[in-house]
C-alpha cells in the first residue's frame, strides 16, 4: 500500500499542473464585443476548443486528488494548515464549477441573449478566474507551508508553494479588486509547481504521503 504516492498522486500532481497549462495552449478565448461572443458561442464549437475542454476537466478531477492527499499528509503535523488546504480548495472548485456552468449557460442560450448580457457573462467568468485564483494560491500556499513543517519534501520546493502562494494571494487580491490588473504569474508557478512535486514524487515517495496512504488503506 505505500506505492500510493507513486500511483495516484504524482500522476495526479502532473496532470494537475500540465493539463492547464496545454489547454491554454491549445485554445484560448479570446473576448471582443458583445455582438462578437454571441456569434462565437452560437457557433460549433472548433475541435480545438474541446480538447482544451476536456484536459481542463482531466486537470481539475487530479486537481482535487492533489489537494485532498495534501491535506492528509500535512493534518497531523499542521492541522490548521491543512483545514485551510480543505476549505480554500473546496471553495476554489464550487468557483470553478460557477464559471464552467456561465459558459455552459452562454453558449445554450446564445440565441436569447442580447450583447449587454453576453458581455456581462464573460465578465463573470474573467472575475471567477481571479476568485479562483485567489482561493487555489491559498490553498496550494498553505499545503506548501506544511510539507515544509512537516519535512515531506525537500526544503525547495516546500518554499517555493509557500512563496509563491502568498504572492498568488495577493495578485488574485488585487485582480478581485481591479479586474484589468490581475497578474496571475504566481499561479502559473504553482501549476509548475504542481509538476515539479510530481516529479519529485516519481525519485522516491514522501514520507508523510505513505504514511498516510497506508493508514487509509487500512481503514
Amino acid at each position: 500500500m505505500n506505492q500510493i504516492p507513486r500511483s495516484t498522486f504524482v500522476p495526479a500532481a502532473l496532470l494537475a499542473g500540465l493539463c492547464p497549462l496545454a489547454a491554454n495552449s491549445v485554445y484560448e478565448d479570446t473576448a471582443g464585443s458583445g455582438a462578437e461572443i454571441l456569434v462565437e458561442a452560437a457557433a460549433a464549437q472548433p475541435v480545438a476548443a474541446t480538447i482544451s475542454v476536456v484536459l481542463f476537466l482531466v486537470g481539475f478531477l487530479a486537481l482535487i486528488v492533489v489537494l485532498g492527499v495534501l491535506a492528509a499528509a500535512i493534518a497531523r503535523r499542521t492541522p490548521a494548515l491543512s483545514g485551510i488546504v480543505v476549505v480554500a480548495g473546496a471553495a476554489a472548485v464550487a468557483i470553478k464549477l460557477a464559471e464552467a456552468q456561465t459558459g455552459i449557460a452562454l453558449r445554450e442560450t446564445a440565441g436569447a441573449l442580447d450583447p449587454g448580457t453576453a458581455e456581462a457573462l464573460v465578465a463573470i467568468d474573467a472575475a471567477g478566474f481571479a476568485v479562483y485564483g485567489f482561493l487555489l494560491a491559498l490553498a496550494l500556499g498553505a499545503a506548501g507551508l506544511g510539507l515544509l513543517r512537516s519535512g515531506a519534501t525537500a526544503a525547495r520546493l516546500g518554499w517555493w508553494a509557500t512563496v509563491m502562494g502568498g504572492l498568488g494571494v495577493l495578485t488574485a487580491a488585487v485582480g478581485i479588486v481591479v479586474p484589468d490588473a490581475y497578474v496571475p504569474i504566481p499561479f502559473v508557478l504553482l501549476l509548475v509547481w504542481l509538476i515539479a512535486l510530481g516529479i519529485a514524487g516519481t525519485r522516491r515517495p514522501f514520507p508523510q504521503l505513505v504514511a498516510q496512504g497506508s493508514a487509509l488503506a487500512t481503514q
